[in-house]
């Protein structure tokens, strides 16, 4: 394992679920880029300082998905998602609803 780390310059992903990986790459000193990982835990900086996203956490869309139905007055909302994948985004949506 450490001649992977004495050979990366950086990694790129993965998706979904990060977080081991952003400990390893933040215990190696070495940047971690994800382009689909929403879990808001991720931006501690503090724990996960070599850690980037292409995309807000969940917090931040929730909230702004929250702002539109307000906006428009919607009371009724369709929820669709895959069985397999509910994930936290899902889930603090629904709370906040």
């Amino acid at each position: 394992m450490t001649q992977l780390k004495d050979r990366v310059h950086a990694f790129i992903g993965p998706d979904e679920s990060c977080a081991c990986e952003a400990l390893v790459a933040s215990a190696w000193n070495i940047p971690i880029v994800s382009y689909k990982c929403i879990d808001q835990n991720l931006s501690n900086k503090t724990i996960y300082p070599t850690f980037a996203r292409t995309l807000p956490p969940s917090s931040k869309i929730s909230k702004s998905v929250i702002s539109l139905l307000k906006h428009f007055e919607w009371n009724k909302v369709l929820y669709l998602y895959r069985e397999y994948s509910i994930d936290i985004f899902y889930s603090f949506l629904i709370t906040q609803i």
